[in-house]
């Protein structure tokens, strides 16, 4: 079957926006601080908060985040070198 559909997003961030975004990052509820993501995400890694699994985890890059919604996934990879986050929303 194929994909009803999919949004793909990259946006680039100013050095104070990534600044700030960081810090939204390392509070976010769904931040699991002993997680990092370097290419597969394991049950372990994410964080249930009202029935919601997600999770924002370091990475080689920067931070990634990860969320299966029934049939849409959400996906984001936040270079803080280069300031760019890529957003990826997809459904089936």
């Amino acid at each position: 079957m194929w994909q009803d559909y999919c949004i793909l997003y990259g946006i680039q961030f100013d050095n104070n926006a990534t600044t700030e975004l960081i810090e939204k990052i390392n509070a976010s509820k769904y931040y699991n601080n002993n997680s990092f993501h370097n290419g597969a995400w394991t049950a372990k890694d994410f964080v249930t908060v009202d029935s919601v699994k997600a999770v924002w985890s370091k990475s080689p890059k920067g931070y990634d985040f990860s969320r299966q919604d029934r049939r849409t996934s959400y996906y984001i990879e936040f270079d803080t070198v280069t300031n760019i986050l890529k957003y990826n929303e997809c459904a089936d």
